[in-house]
């Protein structure tokens, strides 16, 4: 009998499936966990680069916006960004501060490089017609221009003296293709089948002037340029330019792409429901935005009308840190308490409270109660009302309101946004005003009148102003004349004139001089309780006590001056949005290609801007 040493019958099925699967399983633990480790050093890499390219393109825009010539006031006005709603339909949505526009001054570029060829010229003029072939020269027309010689970057140059350049630079967002629709397979699975079509950052240099010859051109013709720089649709204008191509291509074909990497989105998507409706929120990753400033202390300027004679006198001007504000804005007072005593209470300017406290739309003063709240605030003054009537009035000089007798303002005063001022100084309106006298006149008074205030006790002939005693002359509660504002006309007192005709009269100092022919002094505290000042003209010019000469008789003499009721102990502080601190927010959105979930880098700017065209 034979013995069998082995077994011919080979593996069952189950025994090869239990292998292969235990072989998968024992790759997959031990190879896991290296694709999982390349995958991760995939997304640092790309993270990495992302932010890169956040930070070059930030410190681009930054340095072009530091050292523009002026910039465009029109971040806030809308653009067009092409995307889909909740059930992937095409959409489009306005939006603002997606871009920026600014005209950079005139440069030249400079070759550095050894490599330089030295029969070559070193210099160019950026913009500049290339003699040989009668067309601009579109490699120095970028943000970083190379040598048309050897290829190396070019250094820009400012040309003296400062002069802006001929083309406007705008950074902005748009769609990396504008002629097809927004598509983002990691954000919205209805549009996963279509080649993605995502926003990118582009930088354009152009002319906002219409040319008919222009080959290039980017707008229909016979625009008013304004209308072409703050057209929110340029990008994707899809008709006919007339050169055979259309206005959206023509823009894409002079934007460069300044953030471009794959698998990135510069705006963030949100459907949002309202009332049955669901809304499409659009939020760019990149914006151009004004600056919140929070409790700026104001500081007193060169321009308050400070009296050399009178320097305690309270100024009449204050200035912000920053200036072209965005409406509202908040203005707060903290009065001076030894002189008020005034320890519950401070004024705000904030926008109207309506029912009967002031209009809604309108930058109001109120009195506010510092240790009870709930009283209600006290309406003193109307900024919005009397800005309006002054630029409609023939006298320089707006309505004030509240303006009955026992209503007249506590503190008053207009606040000019755009140099960032907030002014005290009111020019004071006489319903009486002589002739067809273009200027505006505080008081008019008969030269028979000043005369007869002669006293040889007094020795001097006076007119007062700002008089608590005359009717509807004080329009300011607790006002003051400003020292540097009184001006004075009356009749020509030179000896031998017989014609007696209206001259403006020199101001000396007052106590060190005594006034003569067509001259007078001020004592704007002459009475500092009612806040009454009076103007002094001819005094005593000989030994013996013989008064000058009189003002000519039944002449007139007319007065321009100014009141305030600010005390110089108020400390004044605001809040408001300025658009000369511009905030640069540069983000990128990074969809992972394996989850599809985003993250995110953000960097953020604030650049000072020299001067803001509107």
């Amino acid at each position: 009998m034979k013995l069998r040493l082995y077994n011919n019958r080979g593996f069952t099925l189950l025994e090869i499936l239990t292998v292969l699967a235990l072989t998968i399983i024992i790759m997959g633990l031990v190879f896991g966990p290296v694709v999982q480790s390349f995958n991760l050093t995939r997304q640092a890499e790309i993270m990495v680069r992302a932010q890169d390219d956040a930070r070059l393109a930030l410190s681009l825009i930054s340095r072009d916006l530091a050292n523009a010539m002026y910039v465009y006031d029109n971040t806030k006005l809308p653009m067009d960004f092409p995307v889909v709603d909740e059930n992937g339909g095409a959409i489009t949505v306005e939006v603002p501060y997606a871009r920026v526009d600014l005209v950079l001054p005139r440069m030249r570029a400079y070759c550095t490089s050894p490599k330089h060829l030295s029969t070559a010229p070193r210099e160019y003029p950026r913009h500049y017609i290339d003699p040989s072939t009668g067309e601009e020269n579109v490699l120095l027309d970028e943000a970083a221009p190379t040598c048309p010689v050897d290829g190396s970057p070019l250094e820009l140059r400012p040309v003296e003296p400062l002069t802006p350049d001929t083309k406007i630079v705008r950074y902005f967002i748009g769609l990396e293709d504008p002629t097809r629709p927004y598509s983002n397979g990691y954000m919205h699975k209805l549009t996963a089948a279509a080649e993605d079509n995502m926003y990118v950052l582009y930088r354009a240099e152009f002319n906002p002037s219409d040319d008919k010859n222009d080959k290039n051109r980017l707008f229909p013709s016979g625009r008013d340029p304004m209308e072409n720089i703050n057209d929110g649709g340029f990008f994707y204008n899809q008709n006919a330019n007339g050169f055979g191509e259309t206005y959206a291509e023509a823009w894409k074909k002079i934007s460069q792409p300044i953030v471009t990497l794959e698998g990135t989105d510069l705006v963030r998507i949100r459907y949002v429901a309202n009332l049955g409706v669901v809304d499409t929120i659009v939020i760019p990753t990149v914006r151009f935005e004004p600056t919140p400033i929070y409790s700026d202390q104001l500081v007193p300027t060169s321009e308050s009308g400070d009296d050399p004679e009178h320097g305690d006198t309270p100024p009449t001007m204050y200035k912000a840190t920053y200036g072209h504000w965005v409406l509202p804005y908040q203005i707060t007072i903290e009065p001076d308490k030894e002189v008020m005593g005034a320890d519950d209470y401070f004024f705000k300017a904030v926008p109207g409270l309506g029912e009967g406290m002031g209009p809604l739309d309108d930058m109001c003063v109120y009195r506010v109660q510092q240790n009870d709240p709930a009283l209600p605030h006290i309406f003193v003054f109307d900024i919005t009302h009397y800005e309006e009537t002054k630029a409609v009035s023939r006298y320089g000089a707006g309505d004030i309101r509240p303006s009955s007798l026992d209503d007249r303002p506590q503190r008053a005063f207009t606040v000019d946004t755009v140099r960032g001022t907030v002014d005290f100084s009111f020019p004071v309106v006489s319903a009486s005003v002589v002739g067809n006298l273009k200027v505006t006149v505080g008081k008019v008074a008969g030269t028979n009148d000043i005369n007869g205030t002669f006293n040889i006790a007094d020795p001097y002939r006076y007119l007062r102003i700002n008089d608590i005693l005359v009717a509807g002359e004080q329009i300011l509660r607790n006002s003051t004349v400003v020292p540097g504002s009184v001006r004075v006309i009356g009749p020509d007192m030179t000896p031998g004139n017989a014609t007696a005709e209206l001259v403006l009269y020199t101001r000396l100092p007052f106590l060190l001089y005594d006034p003569r022919e067509n001259q007078y002094t001020v004592d704007p505290y002459f009475d500092e309780t009612s806040g009454t000042a009076e103007i002094r003209f001819c005094s005593l010019q000989t030994a013996a006590g013989n008064p000058g000469p009189p003002l000519p008789p039944d002449r007139e003499v007319l007065v321009y001056y100014e009141v305030q009721n600010n005390k110089k102990g108020d400390v004044l502080r605001a809040n408001y949005v300025t658009k000369s601190l511009m905030t640069v927010i540069m983000g990128i959105r990074i969809y992972n290609s394996g989850s599809g979930r985003p993250e995110a880098v953000e960097l953020t700017n604030k650049i000072r801007l020299r001067n803001i065209r509107t």
